[in-house]
């Protein structure tokens, strides 16, 4: 959906990174939705949240977040494998309050998953792309009916099209850091119906026996939040 630059300002020397839209004309709801991270980001302040510095239409739609340095957790994965319980625990406490945060001002996230959370070089955990993100102030960011995120960690409500919460995100959440902590994905399916289903069922190999050295309160947190 976008392009991702770094950017130094040609007065100050300030770096930071633009987000840029790549369709702007495939339609107005596509260049509201793209818009809504940086709207969020201009009036919520949160260390695992990217710091926003601008939001514009033009010349072409985009969004000046602060540049960040480090990696995603999905990419991390794919080139070291699974976190350490220790790192696990410190990015499921980062999360926890961020969305805590986040449903507290009644947003829902809707897309919580490794390629949204970041790694930071200065060990902050950030969540990233508030697009999907149900918004309070903005009804018409949601409409009954609508499925938006990504099969593999939403809740079977949300796949479902059925009004979401925050508990969505936690549910996400879980599955995620099941991943994070295992290296694998706890449900594979070929589309959304089988996404349905395996979530519905939750037949998945128990995480203590695939990290039977990880601490009981961190397996049992991670079963809490995909129960």
């Amino acid at each position: 959906l976008s392009d991702v630059w770094s950017a130094r300002h040609h007065k100050d020397g300030r770096t930071a990174a633009i987000k840029i839209l790549r369709e702007p004309d495939r339609s107005e709801s596509h260049v509201t939705r793209f818009l809504r991270e940086g709207l969020l980001l201009d009036r919520l302040q949160h260390p695992s949240l990217p710091r926003g510095i601008a939001t514009d239409r033009q010349p072409r739609p985009h969004i000046v977040l602060e540049l960040l340095e480090g990696q995603t957790l999905s990419q991390h994965l794919r080139e070291s494998g699974p976190l350490d319980a220790t790192r696990a625990s410190l990015v499921l406490t980062s999360l926890l309050k961020v969305l805590y945060y986040l449903h507290q001002h009644g947003i829902v996230h809707r897309d919580v998953k490794p390629s949204n959370i970041y790694l930071a070089r200065d060990r902050r955990v950030l969540l990233l792309d508030l697009g999907l993100a149900v918004d309070p102030e903005d009804p018409l960011t949601s409409t009954l009916g609508d499925v938006m995120g990504t099969y593999a960690y939403m809740a079977p409500e949300q796949i479902a099209g059925a009004e979401v919460d925050h508990r969505c995100d936690l549910y996400s959440l879980g599955i995620t850091l099941y991943e994070a902590l295992s290296g694998i994905r706890p449900f594979r399916a070929n589309d959304a119906a089988g996404y349905l289903e395996a979530h519905r069922k939750g037949e998945k190999k128990p995480l203590p026996e695939m990290v039977p050295e990880a601490p009981i309160r961190l397996l049992d947190t991670i079963s809490r939040l995909m129960a």
